[in-house]
């Protein structure tokens, strides 16, 4: 964003300059729509690159593009990724919050209209985070529109057994 609003700043003062210095005659009318063109372009450029930075990483499909030859494994592939993505954002979205879940499992299904619809979230969660219930749970609600299942984890400290 400082891009942007370096290239605003410094294509105003040059095209203000500019119109300074011409003549009050037709030119400057013609220079007028020049400038103005100037300024949209040089506009988009950093526009282009501020909103190409706001969608985030892109999506690697080279590991799952092998494997799409019909409608099913299309749908499979999709679903997978998806469901990924899923549990990657909802993990950062609770380390964000300083909660670490032990493991985060999504289920999803495909309807007919091609929706994906979240089925189950399930967090794991160790005994540590165990008072962090109710927060886990507004946070999963309010990203995925679901009330998840939360699991605790309940530590083993025993001895292993020799045999």
């Amino acid at each position: 964003m400082r891009a942007f609003a370096y290239t605003v700043c410094i294509t105003s003062l040059v095209c203000s300059v500019l119109y300074m210095l011409l003549p009050h005659r037709r030119t400057r009318k013609i220079a007028s729509f020049v400038i103005g063109v100037f300024i949209i372009a040089a506009l988009c450029v950093p526009l282009k690159e501020a909103l190409s930075t706001l969608k985030g990483e892109s999506l690697d499909v080279s590991e799952y593009s092998a494997e799409i030859q019909d409608d099913d494994a299309y749908i499979d592939a999709v679903t997978r990724m998806t469901t990924n993505n899923l549990v990657t954002a909802l993990d950062k979205l609770l380390q964000n919050e300083g909660i670490q879940a032990d493991n985060i499992i999504i289920g999803v299904r495909v309807e007919d209209d091609g929706g994906i619809y979240v089925n189950k979230a399930d967090i794991y969660i160790s005994k540590t985070y165990e008072d962090e219930r109710e927060r886990i749970a507004q946070i999963v609600y309010r990203n995925l529109s679901k009330e998840p299942r939360i699991i605790v984890n309940e530590e083993v400290n025993s001895t292993a057994v020799e045999s």
